[in-house]
């Protein structure tokens, strides 16, 4: 019997490698469920791109997990440090979802990755939230985990659900906050990037270009290992 395997992406450009290899033609876009099964597997796999934490991205979820019923839940994007030794670009697995299913320790295969819980917040956390969380145990911090739990809950089904991350912006990170706090819509879950908003930004704050810039430079290396590492986690489960 084929084992349903959802795995949830919040974020476009985080699903996108993953689209761009396996969904034959499908664009990753907020909302757009595709199914990536490969041939003579025994898992049915689809990705959604669900948007970033908010009720319209739970409804996303929910009307997904409804449509599929997986046997099995995974959330995979980025996400931010807490803990100090924690670098951008490594893989963190959340130590709270329990066990390795076999399948995943299989597809991870000598990939290096770290362990730990993982923190969800409403909005971006700045250094002080990311000192706290640490402090509390947390060693990753992200948006979107509770609400997967919470649907699921809600619904009703338990399938296995497995949250792993790669990391964005290290504890000591100086991230434009403004900057994103502009561009991240809550009422749908998107990111939207106009000229006008993005002008108003850096008008109100020069130095934030700087740190945009600098903050570019350093996300980039981490955003090609992401896509090489995401993309052979999921081709390995495809089989």
């Amino acid at each position: 019997m084929k084992k349903n395997i959802l795995i949830i992406f919040p974020m476009v450009y985080e699903a996108k490698p993953v689209f761009a290899k396996f969904a034959k033609g499908r664009k990753a876009k907020v909302g757009e469920m595709a199914d990536i099964s490969g041939e003579g597997s025994d898992s049915d796999i689809r990705v959604l791109v669900s948007g970033f934490g908010c009720a319209a991205s739970q409804n996303r979820i929910r009307l997904a997990v409804e449509k599929f019923r997986p046997d099995w839940v995974i959330l995979a994007g980025y996400c931010g440090a807490c803990r100090p030794g924690i670098s951008a670009g490594d893989l963190l697995l959340d130590s709270s979802c329990g066990e390795l299913p076999p399948e995943l320790k299989s597809a991870l295969g000598a990939l290096d990755f770290k362990v730990g819980k993982i923190a969800t917040t409403s909005g971006i956390a700045e250094a002080d939230m990311k000192a706290d969380l640490n402090a509390s145990g947390y060693a990753g911090v992200e948006l979107e985990a509770s609400i997967v739990r919470e649907t699921l809950k809600e619904l009703g089904v338990r399938p296995v659900f497995s949250h792993m991350r790669w990391v964005s912006d290290a504890s000591d990170c100086l991230m434009p906050m403004q900057f994103f706090a502009d561009i991240m819509d809550f009422s749908c879950g998107e990111i939207k990037v106009s000229c006008a908003a993005l002008v108003r930004s850096l008008l109100r704050n020069p130095r934030e270009f700087v740190e945009l810039c600098r903050y570019a430079k350093a996300l980039s290396p981490v955003q090609k290992r992401y896509s090489e590492e995401i993309v052979r986690i999921v081709g390995a489960l495809r089989g």
